[in-house]
């Protein structure tokens, strides 16, 4: 009431919060039944997942997946054996989760969350060595695709993806750890 009136009394808090979670979902082709294409928007949103979490410098070990059908979505909640930041190992919880639930209905939208999100160089698993040449592979793939524009190097079957522009969510800012956009 009292900000309304502009005499709210409390300081001026410019601090931006460390993310609670970081997704990434589509609008698909209105009641898509072809299992490959919803493994394909599966795939791109696991790799833009993955990619958005290395560009913050984060990495997450639960997950959820969802599907909008007409009636309902249809989601699950997963963890991972460790933290990470890998598109590749997002897509295999991801297409277990699509094996698991879907019933052949008609999909008009897929959405993946890395839940609790947590910095990268943060303690790791004692007992599951560091895949270091992969992480490799993952720098040099972001920049490329930092200089070049994002999926200039891909996984093959994204090549047949089709055009998807960014959606900006609304919890995105223009500086600071969410603008993840600007890959």
């Amino acid at each position: 009431w009292l900000m309304a009136q502009g005499l709210d009394p409390s300081s001026i808090n410019g601090e931006v919060a460390a993310p609670k979670s970081l997704g990434h979902g589509k609008v698909i082709p209105p009641n898509t039944k072809d299992a490959q294409q919803i493994l394909l928007f599966l795939l791109h949103m696991s790799e833009k997942v993955g990619q958005r979490l290395r560009h913050n410098g984060l990495q997450a070990q639960h997950f959820a997946f969802g599907m909008r059908t007409q009636q309902e979505w249809i989601h699950t909640r997963t963890k991972a054996l460790v933290n990470t930041d890998d598109g590749g190992l997002i897509y295999r919880l991801a297409k277990f989760f699509f094996e698991q639930k879907w019933d052949g209905r008609g999909v008009f939208q897929v959405h993946i969350l890395a839940m609790d999100p947590k910095p990268a160089d943060g303690q790791h698993d004692l007992f599951v060595p560091i895949d270091e040449q992969q992480r490799q592979v993952h720098r040099v793939m972001d920049a490329v695709n930092h200089r070049y524009g994002e999926f200039t190097l891909c996984k093959a079957p994204l090549i047949k993806r089709t055009a998807m522009p960014n959606v900006i969510a609304p919890a995105w800012k223009p500086s600071g750890h969410r603008d993840s956009l600007a890959v």
